[in-house]
């Protein structure tokens, strides 16, 4: 929390104005009575925070520090390798990689696309799967495990941790909502969610408004 709040002074971020939300109650919650109780305080604090100012932060969210640093290490890795290799794994139906200036937030103002290159990941549907095929439902695009040892393991671990995170959230929103605590679930069960590696290469010149994004 204190190293949040310091980026977001050093960013000029109105910190006063935005809600911390400690998760800890209902990610390791001491029984199912206390879990219920904490959700609804939980979802309070998120509606207010909503109402207010529009975000909050969260903290105590279960997922630990060596998975995102492991995370962080994997991401570094992905993007130092040669284009070539990257080019590969061709983006394509919300999977896969994307090269400098391949993706354009804002074609109105943006002529030369956007100043960053990532790697999209979404959930696993293999090939033979009934929903596999459909829009924004295809095969991750994974690198060679000799290119990169452990990398498809590492972020499908984060990708299910940030899953089973979100649905505890919207446990929390269906209250905020003033439904029942599943309100959400039906709606999300086979959700189109993607972890998303960006990488914002360093310039020599000022980034001009035709290449942010």
């Amino acid at each position: 929390r204190r190293r949040m709040s310091q980026f977001l002074q050093r960013h000029k971020f109105p910190t006063a104005e935005l809600s911390v939300i400690d998760l800890s109650s209902v990610i390791s919650p001491s029984s199912d009575q206390s879990f219920d109780s904490s959700l609804t305080t939980i979802a309070h604090q998120i509606k207010e925070a909503c109402l207010n100012t529009g975000f909050f932060i969260i903290v105590n969210h279960g997922i630990s520090k060596q998975l995102l640093e492991r995370m962080w290490k994997f991401s570094r890795d992905f993007f130092e390798l040669p284009l070539e290799i990257k080019k590969k794994l061709k983006h394509s139906q919300n999977r896969g990689y994307f090269t400098l200036g391949e993706e354009n937030l804002n074609p109105d103002v943006q002529p030369i696309g956007d100043f960053k290159e990532g790697l999209d990941i979404g959930r696993e549907i293999p090939e033979g799967d009934p929903e596999h095929g459909l829009p924004f439902r295809h095969s991750n695009r994974w690198p060679e495990e000799d290119v990169l040892p452990q990398f498809k393991e590492a972020m499908l671990q984060l990708f299910n941790e940030f899953t089973h995170l979100g649905r505890t959230l919207l446990k929390a929103f269906s209250l905020a909502l003033g439904e029942k605590v599943d309100f959400l679930d039906g709606k999300t069960e086979l959700p189109m969610t993607l972890l998303r590696l960006l990488r914002y290469p360093t310039s020599s010149e000022p980034i001009t408004e035709e290449r942010l994004g």
